[in-house]
């Protein structure tokens, strides 16, 4: 027997598995922790904490700040990307475990 709750989320997801899985909504969620990540990262950077990274980073010329700034870019998108991924297929699984379940008690 399904629990109300169960029943619930395979009504939701029928109706919004597509949206979820092409929505802009579930990239921006994602973006505050790809962001609090590169700002870890500029921050060990810019505080000396890993040295080598603070050489690297004050040898560089014109280029380096550039090419940090798309590093960034880069890090950010691929988090928000994957993350959404992570969790649409979270919920894909959730509810063919759930139909497959209810196929299972309804035979």
């Amino acid at each position: 027997m399904l629990t109300q709750k169960e029943q619930d989320f395979i009504a939701y997801w029928e109706q919004n598995r597509a949206t979820y899985k092409y929505s802009w909504k579930q990239f921006l969620i994602a973006l505050p922790l790809a962001v609090l990540i590169c700002g870890g990262i500029y921050l060990a950077i810019d505080f000396g904490w890993y040295k080598r990274a603070a050489m690297v980073a004050n040898a560089g010329g014109e280029g380096l700040p550039k090419s940090v700034f798309i590093a960034f870019i880069a890090i950010i998108f691929f988090i928000g990307y994957i993350t959404r991924h992570f969790k649409w297929e979270t919920n894909e699984q959730r509810y063919k475990e759930l139909m497959a379940k209810k196929n299972r008690l309804n035979s």
